[in-house]
């Protein structure tokens, strides 16, 4: 569900813009990926069902958690 901002969600190859207000279905073992496409910050709620995926993402050596209050910084 996206909470804030504006972006880009590829779900199976296929991309669309999604904004707030709109819900994202993602089936699963389905490739997808999340691009912010504006200055603000894009928030999601993401629901995993069942639940686990949540710690293989947070096992990625590239995972980053933010403290709460904190802005992400992107390194290009």
């Amino acid at each position: 569900y996206v909470v804030g901002g504006e972006g880009e969600q590829t779900v199976a190859g296929e991309t669309r813009e999604v904004s707030a207000g709109e819900m994202i279905f993602v089936p699963e073992g389905v490739e997808h990926g999340t691009v912010n496409t504006n200055w603000e910050p894009l928030k999601l709620l993401a629901v995993y069902a069942p639940p686990g995926p949540e710690q293989q993402l947070a096992d990625l050596p590239e995972c980053e958690i933010i403290p709460p209050g904190e802005l992400p910084t992107r390194d290009d």
